[in-house]
């Protein structure tokens, strides 16, 4: 940083991301808010109730999308629960792709939501 003629210039000393290098940082950013909001709320699981969906691939290839209906949390690894299925899904940093900042960002809305309405009833 430096002035000139009293305005303040900013120059980019490190060379520009990639826009996968972005992406990841936008989608660790997003996980680690859901669960700092879960944490806030002192926590270890939320049920969920709406719209977010969540798709996979199964064993056999096929592509599978369900809608969440909870989250756990042990300190250390964050898990999804799906209608219908029987097995929580634990959300893996690297395994989740580019562009899921925006799912998880859904996710933390929905976790927030949930939090606000416990706060009501209590």
């Amino acid at each position: 940083m430096f002035f000139i003629n009293g305005q303040l210039m900013i120059t980019r000393t490190s060379t520009p991301q990639s826009i996968g290098a972005v992406l990841d940082s936008m989608k660790h950013n997003a996980l680690q808010a859901v669960k700092q909001t879960i944490q806030e709320g002192q926590l270890q699981s939320v049920p969920l109730g709406g719209d977010i969906r969540m798709g996979w691939t199964d064993e056999d290839g096929r592509t599978r999308s369900r809608t969440l209906t909870g989250l756990s949390f042990d300190g250390e690894r964050l898990k999804v629960q799906v209608a219908d299925h029987s097995l929580p899904f634990i959300l893996d940093e690297q395994q989740l792709p580019c562009g899921s900042h925006i799912w998880l960002m859904q996710v933390n809305d929905a976790v927030r939501n949930t939090l606000a309405r416990q706060k009501q009833t209590a």
